[in-house]
């Protein structure tokens, strides 16, 4: 089984087709593969043959189609959203204002943070991180490369935030019903109706076939430990904000999920 897993995961790609409402094909899955003839491995959350809605581009009707053959347009370098739970979500964005960035006007405070930014802690947290077989989403080892990036940014937090601003940090987990939670740190600024500047990266990861190995050491791996030396650069030195400042770190981003 383990041998056919790899032979369909190799000819995916190449062989799968779906015609979406454009008329591209996409998928159309051979007779002799169906979700329901596929074993997921342990440690896996996966079921095959669910039914999600998909939509390739803004403006064109969703589809429904299978999470096999969701993983396959992937594969096939196909981009789409998973808008499965969030069916309303094209009607419920509303056009952002464009806004203007102010004159660069600390120049100096910047400069003081960036001689404390150091390599050493990117490159143990980076380890660790790629040290999770797959941080797949709806995997075991995906949930639990979440709660141990949880616990080091709650641990960088309690060691490196200036106590002026302990106060005013809060870090909270945006469940989601695959177990791989989100999560954002917020520091509350001084003119919090100013708004939000948001610095994210995605901390899941998963190779072109779910069920295989996936470090993402640069997808998002990278992405992940850099913000987080960043942030602790940033309390370090007492970093008081305008506006709110939010780090994010996303789950289920290389599932193309919006929630």
């Amino acid at each position: 089984m383990r041998n056919f897993l790899l032979a369909t995961a190799i000819a995916a790609p190449a062989v799968l087709g779906l015609v979406v409402p454009n008329g591209q094909e996409i998928l159309n899955p051979p007779k002799a593969v169906h979700a329901d003839i596929l074993d997921v491995p342990e440690g896996f959350s996966v079921d095959l043959s669910a039914k999600r809605l998909v939509q390739f581009a803004p403006g064109e009707p969703a589809v429904w189609m299978t999470e096999l053959d969701k993983i396959t347009a992937k594969a096939a370098g196909k981009k789409f959203f998973d808008i499965t739970d969030v069916q309303d979500l094209e009607e419920s964005v509303r056009e952002m204002s464009f806004k203007h960035f102010p004159p660069i006007s600390s120049q100096d405070k910047v400069k003081e943070v960036i001689k404390t930014l150091s390599t050493d802690g990117p490159r143990a947290h980076l380890e660790k991180f790629t040290s999770f077989r797959t941080r797949y989403y709806r995997s075991e080892t995906g949930r639990q490369s979440q709660e141990w990036l949880l616990a080091t940014i709650q641990s960088v937090t309690a060691k490196s935030a200036a106590p002026s601003i302990k106060d005013s940090i809060t870090i909270s987990e945006f469940p989601h019903s695959w177990g791989q939670n989100s999560i954002i740190v917020r520091i509350n600024g001084s003119e919090p109706s100013e708004g939000t500047v948001i610095i994210s990266a995605h901390q899941d990861s998963t190779n072109m076939w779910p069920f295989l190995p996936a470090p993402g050491a640069d997808d998002d791996g990278s992405g992940t430990v850099t913000i987080l030396e960043s942030y602790r650069a940033l309390i370090a030195a007492g970093f008081t904000p305008k506006e709110t400042v939010e780090f994010h770190w996303y789950s289920a981003e290389e599932g193309k999920i919006s929630c």
